[in-house]
């Protein structure tokens, strides 16, 4: 668990899977030039750092159900999912 997952949002949205989040400590939303682009994190219980890349021009969400986490340009927000339905929390929220 020291990897980090790029989610990719140039095409579109994005769904991270299971096997993705268990991999990975940093979840980084990447060429988020559109606006409105999301990104959808599974129902596993785990902490985790999620993080809207500096070079992106648009705010990002990542969505649990129907809890999401608005992160503004170059934010980083350590995260706690609990693995139920809508089990997303922010637990410590940098400034970007």
């Amino acid at each position: 668990m020291t990897a980090t997952f790029d989610a990719n949002v140039t095409a579109g949205n994005i769904t991270v899977t299971s096997a993705q989040m268990q991999q990975s400590v940093l979840i980084r939303a990447i060429n988020a030039t559109p606006v409105g682009r999301t990104v959808t994190l599974p129902d596993v219980a785990r902490v985790v750092l999620l993080h809207n890349n500096g070079a992106n021009t648009q705010s990002v969400e990542f969505i649990r159900g129907t809890t999401t986490l608005t992160l503004i340009l170059g934010q980083t927000v350590i995260a706690r999912l609990d693995g139920t339905a809508n089990g997303l929390v922010s637990l410590l929220r940098g400034t970007g």
